[in-house]
């Protein structure tokens, strides 16, 4: 067993175990042949054999021990399918499907993912090094549970024990491994299980002396999580609209204008004729000046822009949903510009000072 373990590029520990993330869609085509589904991203394993198939689809039910499963393979196909065993869950590792949980005796500690597709390598640290948490590194409470993050990557630990957020505040400070080790929450051998993945996700800094500054120094902490969790594929929360509070709160409707004024002024709206004797967009930007006189605007040219600009081209429904499956039907605008999440909640006021059939004063525009 220890030698099958030696093939394995990413973890496989006694006390660490594995098992497909949460949200995982798989099919099996035949006995030999499973399609995985991670984010939008597929993955497709054919010509496996019976016993690899078998491995793989059960890693659905429980976590299970990567060497335990790979003797199984041994021992039902042989070193073939074993090796073909190995490659496919370097695979499943390198693009993101496997969540890794560590045990102490039977008592679960936590679970390491790797939210994105991208490779992760493991990593031990040094019995020498003195530690600390890094200040990339930060705590939440996700769904009544502590969530460990990393604002520098993919990697999310789910803290499972009051033993592991203990062990965890203890590294507030730089320490030797070895006193880390000796600790009174977690015994020797699960501590350095921990510290490996907490090293791993880089969730640790190492002591060095003399360090030049480094480009990781010249980023803040909200900058660098700005740009982690603004890009796709970099971790596997959802993106845009999330609806979180649908079903809770009213959604915002889409702005139809304000129709309590004092007076309505009625705008002249363009033809096909002015439309045709527009200029192009470029003889605009060749013929562009700044002056400190002006020609005026009269109140058919400032209808006109407006129009142009800001009106209302039409609306549409749209059928919104959140993780929790609730559904909502929404009416969305149509305008010359884009608006997050097809809103367009701004309203648009004008100062006039000097308009040829309109009073100087200030105004209210309706798109509608």
């Amino acid at each position: 067993m220890v030698s099958i373990s030696q093939y394995y590029q990413f973890i496989d520990v006694p006390n660490v175990k594995v098992q497909f993330k949460s949200g995982i869609s798989i099919s099996q085509k035949s006995v030999n042949s499973i399609t995985l589904f991670n984010q939008g991203y597929q993955i497709n394993i054919e010509d496996i054999s019976s016993a690899v198939c078998v491995a793989i689809m059960s890693l659905q039910e429980k976590p299970k021990s990567k060497t335990i499963l790979g003797k199984d393979v041994l021992d039902l196909d042989g070193y073939g399918a074993l090796s073909s065993f190995i490659q496919e869950m370097s695979t499943l590792d390198q693009t993101g499907f496997l969540e890794y949980f560590l045990f102490q005796d039977s008592s679960m500690v936590c679970s390491f993912e790797n939210m994105s597709s991208h490779s992760v390598s493991y990593k031990e640290v040094s019995e020498g090094s003195k530690i600390k948490f890094s200040r990339f590194a930060f705590i939440r409470n996700e769904n009544e549970g502590m969530v460990l993050e990393n604002s520098k990557n993919s990697i999310k630990i789910c803290i499972k024990s009051n033993a592991a957020l203990n062990f965890i505040f203890s590294l507030s400070k730089f320490r030797s491994v070895e006193q880390i080790l000796k600790n009174e929450h977690l015994d020797e051998e699960c501590s350095l299980h921990f510290i490996n993945l907490l090293y791993t996700g880089s969730f640790l800094n190492e002591f060095t002396s003399g360090k030049e500054v480094g480009v990781e120094d010249m980023w803040s902490f909200h900058d660098a999580l700005f740009h982690n969790r603004s890009r796709y594929g970099a971790h596997n929360y959802r993106s845009g609209g999330s609806y979180r509070f649908l079903g809770q709160k009213p959604h915002k409707k889409a702005n139809r204008g304000c129709h309590c004024s004092l007076k309505d002024i009625y705008l002249d709206v363009p033809n096909e004729l002015n439309f045709k004797d527009s200029k192009s967009l470029h003889e605009c930007m060749e013929s562009r000046n700044s002056a400190r006189s002006y020609n005026g605007m009269n109140l058919t040219l400032l209808g006109h822009f407006l129009y142009r600009c800001l009106r209302v081209k039409g609306f549409y429904p749209m059928t919104i949903n959140d993780d929790k499956g609730n559904k909502e039907e929404i009416e969305l605008l149509k305008k010359p510009y884009p608006s997050g999440g097809g809103i367009h909640e701004l309203s648009y006021y004008l100062t006039i000072h000097e308009c040829e059939g309109l009073a100087s004063g200030f105004y209210y525009y309706n798109p509608i």
